[in-house]
């Protein structure tokens, strides 16, 4: 009796249409038709049939080892680096850096395979995911920047908490500007959009989620928060979104990034928000190269004409209005401030208040004036403005009659 043979399905359809041939009741070009190879394989085929039977037909890779399988030895190497230098990665990032630092190249999938053998990779149960219905992008770069801030331990336990404002393009989904900042503020973002439009120039639209930075939830309010007022005089729309599925390209990235760049830091061993700044402009480039797509059509939307440097500075502050008293004084954030002493014209005038990233500066009719910390008042509860706080803009705008901001209806205006 002939021993057993193991056969897989290809290779029983193999033997089936060898016995018809043998048999002469097909010819050579239906065979090869049949099995979607050559006529010259076939009779290949049906020579190591005739030759050796039925075992010929079986492949004679089964049992071998795989001309492309990796050595021991170049396994033992991947798993060191697993557990020492890429602890903590996933099978893509890990296969990306080996690639990419030692030179070894590995399919995600294969050392995927390898990870959960070695037991450390787990399967992870997929989840039935939630129908929502999709937003097609926007066909220009330019047309739709959305933005948001993600609050994380980015620096693991070798520094504080703190926020990543980021800005992806809608049409290609690039990050266009990234920041680290101490929390999600109105100062934060205006840092991170006067970077982004000295480089590209003014989009049309910010798309965001309805963080009080952006917009005044107060139902019935027709304020609008600081960061509305100054896209309001760069003209660029604000569109807010109700879910964070709206907004949904910004999120993944936002989810890519905490799993990406903070192991990229963590390589780098950078432990501070400075530090990481300097290091994120050649993290975006890397970041848009893989991720990064072709708009649907080749025309940049920004518009190219923007403020000069003083009329954005002039619009990426905060602004507070005063009423100063008797003595030339007036409160801010629990302090008094007292203006110089032969300004007594300036009784009981408005007076706007100027918060830039790093002073406070005081104008009257468009030119700044003198003042200074006189008093902190006394409080027995500690005064603190936390990053939901609403920077409300006054209804009136006096501030249409400062010199450096009529500029912005010459130099600001769409083109």
């Amino acid at each position: 009796m002939d021993d057993m043979l193991t056969m897989s399905a290809k290779e029983v359809e193999r033997l089936q249409v060898c016995e018809m041939l043998a048999k002469k009741f097909i010819k050579h070009k239906e065979a090869a038709d049949r099995l979607n190879i050559s006529a010259r394989q076939t009779k290949r085929l049906l020579k190591r049939y005739r030759d050796e039977g039925n075992k010929g037909l079986i492949s004679k890779s089964r049992g071998k080892p795989s001309n492309n399988s990796l050595s021991e030895e170049l396994k033992q190497k991947i798993k060191t680096l697993t557990e020492t230098d890429y602890i903590g990665f996933g099978p893509t990032l890990i296969s990306e850096k080996l690639r990419e630092v030692q030179g070894i190249r590995i399919n995600k999938e294969s050392l995927r395979s390898f990870m959960i053998n070695w037991g450390l990779w787990q399967t992870k149960t997929l989840k039935p995911r939630s129908i929502h219905q999709q937003r097609q992008r926007r066909q220009h770069f330019g047309e739709l920047i959305q933005i948001d801030g993600s609050t994380h331990p980015w620096f693991e336990n070798r520094g504080d908490k703190c926020c990543l404002i980021v800005f992806i393009d809608d049409a290609t989904s690039k990050i266009v500007s990234m920041c680290f900042a101490q929390s999600e503020s109105t100062q934060s973002y205006f840092s991170c959009m006067k970077k982004y439009i000295k480089t590209y120039g003014i989009p049309l639209a910010f798309y965001s989620d309805r963080h009080a930075v952006f917009k005044v939830n107060k139902a019935n309010s027709d304020n609008e928060t600081q960061f509305g007022r100054a896209m309001q005089e760069l003209g660029i729309e604000t569109i807010y979104a109700h879910s964070p599925q709206a907004k949904g390209r910004v999120e993944r990235v936002n989810r890519t990034l905490q799993d990406r760049l903070v192991k990229e830091l963590r390589l780098k061993k950078i432990s501070t928000i400075e530090e990481a700044n300097n290091y994120l402009e050649e993290y975006r480039i890397k970041h848009n190269q893989r991720f990064g797509k072709k708009p649907m059509q080749d025309i940049d939307k920004h518009r190219k004409v923007f403020p000069s440097d003083e009329v954005l500075e002039g619009i990426f502050c905060e602004r507070y209005y005063r009423r100063l008293s008797k003595n030339l004084e007036f409160s801010f954030e629990s302090t008094i401030y007292q203006v110089a002493k032969d300004l007594y014209g300036l009784r009981d005038k408005q007076v706007m208040i100027c918060r830039f990233a790093n002073e406070l500066k005081v104008s009257y009719e468009g030119k700044f004036i003198e003042c200074k910390k006189f008093q902190s008042l006394p409080t027995s509860i500690a005064v603190s403005k936390d990053n939901k706080t609403v920077d409300k803009a006054p209804k009136t705008q006096p501030w249409l009659n400062v010199p450096f901001l009529r500029l912005i209806d010459r130099h600001a205006s769409p083109t």
